[in-house]
């Protein structure tokens, strides 16, 4: 039972605060995968999920279930090693930044921006056929043409041009109408909401949730009951103690692992933990 669930362990720790898996590194580094019979595409896609989730999901290999007795720990640091050297490197940042731009969240600037764009497409549209607008107008007509197309131009400018004298004031003009379909302090509100959610679950700083995810990972694996006692019943291996076997996939799969592997990740959390920036 201990043997079938040491990968499973072993990237739950990682998961757990690690974050696995990266483009570029040190041929030593990416042999701790090959000997687990792990790809990197495969290893990334769990650590992305699990990290904005605080998931526990991971991939079992027949190689990992493999690890004798010993090894295991070796094994554990040779992942903290990797990891470590992954979430320094550029190839990580840009895969983090990108999982907070999934958000898409828009501040009021963003939604004002969108909706210039879409003046100005119009107007672009207007000016294509201003020609033919005016070149069709009676006489009577055609200099209040000419005058519409001259404020379409400097509107136009002005817009696609902050240092433009009349910018501030089209774009307060562009506001204005904005503000005829939404609520701005409504949509300011649920912005802000929506942003604390977003530094809440993937920070900014990638440390404050590689802290957070070390931490929980302490706290979840202090004062386990090595010597608890497993009975058989039907397939299955169950806690003689009903409150243990009350417990979470997650813990028993971190007790079946055993002392030597959790010993291990402990201690590399705990030492990973003392060289982060101070909060």
């Amino acid at each position: 039972m201990i043997m079938k669930k040491i990968m499973l362990y072993l990237l739950l720790l990682i998961c757990s605060g690690m974050i696995l898996s990266f483009s570029y590194v040190y041929y030593r580094f990416n042999e701790v995968l090959k000997s687990l019979d792990l790809t990197e595409e495969r290893a990334q896609r769990y650590v992305l999920e699990n990290l904005e989730s605080g998931g526990f999901s991971a991939p079992v290999t027949a190689a990992a279930m493999a690890i004798p007795a010993g090894k295991r720990a070796d094994i554990v640091n040779k992942l903290g090693d990797y990891v470590k050297a992954y979430v320094n490197s550029p190839a990580f940042n840009t895969k983090y930044q990108e999982k907070r731009d999934n958000w898409n969240i828009k501040s009021w600037d963003d939604l004002l921006d969108e909706q210039i764009r879409h003046e100005l497409k119009d107007i672009e549209e207007d000016l294509e056929n201003a020609p033919s607008v005016i070149g069709n107008a009676s006489a009577a007509m055609k200099p209040m043409y000419e005058r519409e197309l001259k404020k379409m131009q400097e509107r136009k400018a002005a817009l696609t041009d902050p240092k433009h004298p009349k910018h501030a004031q089209y774009r307060k003009e562009t506001e204005a109408d904005l503000m005829e379909r939404e609520d701005k302090q409504a949509f300011m509100e649920n912005y802000k909401n929506e942003m604390a959610d977003l530094e809440k679950k993937l920070p900014a700083d990638f440390n404050v949730l590689l802290r957070k995810r070390l931490q929980e990972f302490l706290q979840e694996t202090a004062n386990i009951p090595w010597d608890a006692k497993l009975e058989k019943k039907g397939r299955k291996m169950v806690f003689v103690d009903p409150e243990l076997e009350k417990k979470g996939f997650a813990w028993k799969a971190r007790f079946r692992c055993g002392k030597e592997v959790v010993d291990a990740a402990r201690s590399y959390a705990q030492a990973w933990l003392k060289t982060l920036p101070a909060k």
